[in-house]
């Protein structure tokens, strides 16, 4: 997730979080701006997500949100099994980033800072939908087709590789449905 604070035209000005599901091989993102980074709504994120990019990574890390990582104990972290239950269900391993050690977050960091400059950058919204509509439209005219500094390839072209390699979605979504 990352926080931002943005002034909406026709909401004022509001917290709002980005969710960032990003495929390590393509770099084909899925990202949504939501309003909490509670339970019910990261695992409803990742449902999107998984429906979006047609599939899942095997392994998926994370950055020990207390959603997915209660604490760590001797290094090692103790998983939320409500996480556990719905990672099960999908059939992806989650992994935690070594607590204060910024070096095992990867690719996601960078991601950020791209919605900063291309997307944010210089607009207005005049609500958190809007806000949301033109992030679709922005990943698949722009992110999804601009070609990568490090790969000298698009996302999408990557893409078409990597979907075989993604876990298949279930018959059956986990149920999100607020208890």
């Amino acid at each position: 997730y990352g926080v931002y604070d943005i002034d909406f035209t026709q909401e004022g000005r509001r917290r709002v979080y980005l969710f960032s599901y990003l495929l390590g091989y393509s770099r084909r993102a899925y990202l949504r701006f939501v309003e909490g980074q509670d339970f019910t709504t990261t695992i409803r994120e990742h449902v999107r997500a998984f429906t979006y990019l047609e599939g899942v990574a095997a392994t998926c890390l994370y950055d020990n949100q207390k959603v997915v990582v209660l604490r760590h104990d001797a290094d090692e972290p103790i998983y939320n099994p409500r996480f556990l239950a719905f990672a099960t269900h999908y059939r992806f391993k989650p992994w935690a980033c070594k607590p204060r050690r910024p070096q095992t977050k990867g690719k996601s960091e960078r991601r950020f800072h791209f919605v900063e400059v291309s997307l944010l950058n210089g607009r207005t919204f005049h609500s958190l939908d809007h806000l949301n509509e033109v992030t679709r439209g922005w990943l698949a005219n722009v992110a999804d087709v601009r070609v990568h500094a490090e790969t000298k390839q698009t996302p999408l072209e990557r893409y078409g590789v990597e979907k075989s390699q993604l876990i298949a979605l279930p018959a059956q979504p986990y149920d999100t449905a607020l208890v």
